[in-house]
């Protein structure tokens, strides 16, 4: 892919989003309530047909940011977690305010949220976990509809129900590496989980 060469998927992704959702309850730790459903809902199906390579550049840049602080997490890294965070929100403010990534800045709003939050590994835990979902719903559509994010990995551990305060039984996450980091447990049980496949 050559610089300025735009990237066209196919449409759909409200009904595909709708559908994904519609197959997930809350105790699989996909989405959680009706409110961040919908929230998940609307933020997929913002994403329009064509991604230019400075747009790519720049969500790659986020979910690298995004993949970074569950990493600290999956090390038991608090103080990194909170490092991280810095370089995230610095990211989302990187990325384009185009009608086509409304989406973008809604999950980016929960950054400060999540920087806010975590006192403790539980509690930080908890304050990622509404931004990793949103993560996970629009980075199943990314790898299947745009080049480019071919390398997006989605895990998910089926035992996260005492990982943190009321925390699903089952929780997902978004990463880059081949090898799994959970960020639900930490170095407890870093094995805990399975890739999700596209």
């Amino acid at each position: 892919m050559s610089l300025g060469e735009r990237v066209v998927s196919q449409g759909g992704f409200l009904l595909d989003a709708q559908a994904q959702l519609a197959g997930m309850d809350a105790d699989d730790g996909s989405v959680p309530n009706t409110a961040n459903t919908n929230a998940v809902v609307v933020a997929v199906a913002a994403i329009h047909a064509e991604l230019s390579a400075s747009e790519i550049a720049a969500i790659r840049t986020f979910i690298q940011g995004a993949d970074s602080v569950g990493h600290a997490l999956a090390e038991d890294d608090l103080h990194a977690f909170h490092d991280r965070l810095d370089g995230l929100r610095a990211a989302a403010t990187a990325l384009p305010s185009l009608a086509s990534l409304d989406t973008f800045s809604n999950v980016a709003s929960l950054v400060p949220e999540v920087r806010n939050a975590g006192t403790t590994l539980a509690e930080a835990r908890k304050a990622f976990y509404p931004l990793s979902q949103r993560l996970v719903a629009i980075g199943r559509q990314l790898r299947t509809r745009s080049h480019g994010f071919d390398d997006v990995r989605l895990f998910q551990c089926p035992m996260t129900r005492r990982a943190f305060p009321d925390a699903p039984s089952s929780a997902a996450w978004i990463q880059l590496d081949r090898v799994q980091h959970n960020p639900w447990f930490g170095r407890e049980m870093p094995d805990c989980g399975t890739e999700l496949q596209p």
